[in-house]
């Protein structure tokens, strides 16, 4: 596709480390995962997310850490234009998902004009 090498597969969690990818549909009403939890005892370093807006309309997108089912708004991107992608995520002081109970989140402002935005992540699986 035309983000390149991204796995189009449900989540890898690796077992003994590595680089993993998942992929999601967001769906217009509910808080969707965008990046499950790592393995027990692990850590998951957030490399890359990309939230792309395949609808015919603007759309609102909001990101979420969910620790323990406890949710806070990490980022929000209030008009996010047609075949536009959002990629927020901070190479400097990156995302990490520390235990088994960490969820990365996102969803939308409202419903979809005619098809959900997809969103892609890349990830690194830390054993310690």
């Amino acid at each position: 596709d035309k983000f390149g090498n991204i796995k189009t597969a449900t989540t890898e969690n690796n077992a003994g480390g590595g680089i993993g990818s998942q992929k999601a549909t967001l769906n217009g009403t509910t808080n969707v995962t965008i990046i499950s939890a790592p393995a027990s005892s692990h850590k998951r370093k957030v490399l890359c997310i990309r939230a792309v807006n395949i609808d015919t309309a603007v759309v609102t997108l909001n990101l979420y850490k969910n620790i323990s089912a406890t949710v806070t708004l990490v980022d929000t991107l209030v008009g996010l234009a047609v075949s536009g992608v959002w990629k927020p995520v901070n190479t400097i002081e990156p995302m990490v998902l520390d235990n088994a109970n960490e969820t990365l989140e996102m969803d939308m402002g409202g419903a979809a004009a005619t098809v959900n935005p997809v969103v892609y992540t890349e990830f690194e699986d830390i054993v310690p």
